[in-house]
């Protein structure tokens, strides 16, 4: 990873928006069902199952 600073428009932004997420494998039920999220600068998110 690198170290960048980022400018005050840059913190305010989403990084990365996810609306309404919906996986699974195969025929099985859904492993994440309506899976919606919002990754700001500056946060770290894990998904574990």
């Amino acid at each position: 990873m690198t170290n960048q600073s980022l400018n005050n428009n840059q913190l305010k932004q989403p990084l990365l928006t996810i609306q309404n997420l919906r996986v699974s494998f195969g025929d099985n039920a859904p492993a994440l069902k309506d899976v919606s999220l919002t990754l700001n600068a500056g946060e770290t998110l894990a998904l574990v199952g």
